[in-house]
């Protein structure tokens, strides 16, 4: 999304970086009815995205 397209947007919080305690964040504020915004500089996402098996990781059981 482009500088200029989220300048458009009021956000209650932004989370920088996407790893264990940014997810973490993230799922605490959505929860709580916030308007929420993470943001990554890395084309993934932590290593979430190339694990086969998650065991406790926030929000999966």
């Amino acid at each position: 999304m482009s500088k200029e397209k989220l300048a458009q947007y009021d956000y209650d919080v932004i989370i920088i970086g996407g790893g264990p305690a940014g997810y973490t964040a993230g799922i605490y504020a959505a929860r709580a009815g916030l308007k929420t915004l993470l943001v990554e500089g890395a084309a993934t996402v932590s290593q979430i995205t190339i694990t086969d098996l998650i065991e406790n990781y926030p929000g999966i059981p």
